[in-house]
C-alpha cells in the first residue's frame, strides 16, 4: 500500500461559513502555502537527484494516458466554483480578468514541479511527488504547507455543492442549524468514501475523468450554446456564436467525452481493485497503518 493513503478526518466547522466572499482569506492562505511548498519540492528534487535511478520515459499506453487524463482534469475541479465567485464579485464584468490571472498563476506554479519531477525522476515519480524525494525537515515543511493548501481549497471548492444542496432542502439563507447539518452530512459522506478507497490517487483519477470532465469540458459548452440559442425570454439580448468559437466548443466536448470515458473506465477498474483488496474497514490495525 502506498504512503499517499488517508483514513482520518472530521466535519470541519469552517465549512459552515456562507459563500466564497466569507472565505477570501482561505484563498490567499492557499496560494501562499502552495508557493512555499512548490519552492521546497523543486529545490529538494535537485538536491536529491544523485539518489534517483536513471530516469526512463516509456511511451504512453491507453491505460496510462487515461489515468493521466483523469489526474490532469482533476486540477480543473475548481472551475465549478466560478459561477458563485462571479456572483460575489463587486464588478462582475471583470470576471474574465480573474480567470486569466488565476490560470496563469496555476501554470506558473505547477509547471516547474511537473517538469522537474518528470525530467529528474521519469516514470518512477509518485502520484504524490513529495513521496519521491528524500524525507527531510524541508520536506516536512512542504507537507505542512500542502495540508494547509488542501484544507483551504476544500473549503472553497466544496462551497457550491453545499449551496446547491441547501436550495434543494430549502435551507434558509444565513447561518442556521440546518446549514450545519447539511454540510456536516456531506463532509461525513466524503470521509466514508475516503475510508473505503484509502488510496487517494485512484479516487482522484475516477472523479477527474468522470464528474470533473463533465463539469469542465462537456456541460459548460453545451449549456452555453443552448443559452445563446434560447429565445424564450424576449428581453434577452440576441447573440450568435462565431464559427471559430463553435468549432472550439465542439472540439472541447469531443475531447471531454472521449477522454472522460477512457479515463473513467480505467480509474473505475483501479478503484474496485484497491477497494476490495484493502481499505480502512478491513481492520483497525490496517487502517491505523495506512494513516501514518
Amino acid at each position: 500500500m502506498s504512503r499517499d493513503t488517508h483514513c482520518w478526518g472530521y466535519p470541519d466547522p469552517l465549512t459552515w461559513l456562507g459563500s466564497p466572499k466569507d472565505l477570501w482569506q482561505a484563498s490567499i492562505l492557499a496560494v501562499v502555502a502552495t508557493v512555499v511548498a512548490i519552492v521546497v519540492i523543486v529545490v529538494q528534487i535537485f538536491l536529491s537527484e544523485e539518489n534517483f535511478d536513471t530516469p526512463t520515459y516509456p511511451n504512453p499506453t491507453v491505460p496510462s494516458f487515461s489515468r493521466g487524463f483523469g489526474s490532469i482534469l482533476f486540477a480543473f475541479g475548481g472551475m465549478a466554483t466560478f459561477p458563485t465567485i462571479q456572483n460575489d464579485m463587486a464588478n462582475r464584468s471583470r470576471f474574465w480578468q480573474s480567470v486569466v490571472i488565476g490560470f496563469s498563476g496555476i501554470i506558473t506554479l505547477y509547471m516547474p514541479v511537473a517538469l522537474a519531477g518528470y525530467i529528474k525522476i521519469g516514470d518512477a515519480v509518485s502520484s504524490n511527488i513529495i513521496l519521491s524525494v528524500d524525507m527531510s525537515n524541508a520536506v516536512l515543511v512542504a507537507i505542512a504547507m500542502q495540508i494547509i493548501n488542501l484544507l483551504c481549497t476544500f473549503l472553497l471548492s466544496s462551497n457550491p455543492v453545499y449551496q446547491s444542496l441547501e436550495e434543494v432542502f430549502n435551507v434558509r439563507k444565513g447561518f442556521s442549524p440546518q446549514r450545519c447539518i447539511v454540510r456536516a452530512s456531506v463532509v461525513s459522506m466524503q470521509m466514508i468514501i475516503g475510508l473505503a478507497v484509502p488510496n487517494f490517487g485512484k479516487l482522484l483519477n475516477l472523479i477527474g475523468g468522470s464528474l470533473i470532465t463533465l463539469c469542465t469540458f462537456v456541460l459548460p459548452p453545451v449549456m452555453y450554446m443552448k443559452l445563446v440559442k434560447d429565445r424564450s425570454d424576449k428581453t434577452w439580448q440576441e447573440r450568435s456564436i462565431p464559427l471559430w468559437e463553435k468549432v472550439f466548443l465542439v472540439e472541447a466536448i469531443i475531447v471531454g467525452v472521449v477522454g472522460g470515458v477512457l479515463s473513467t473506465i480505467t480509474a473505475l477498474y483501479d478503484v474496485i481493485e484497491v477497494s476490495f483488496t484493502s481499505n480502512c474497514f478491513n481492520s483497525f490495525s490496517e487502517c491505523s497503518s495506512l494513516s501514518k
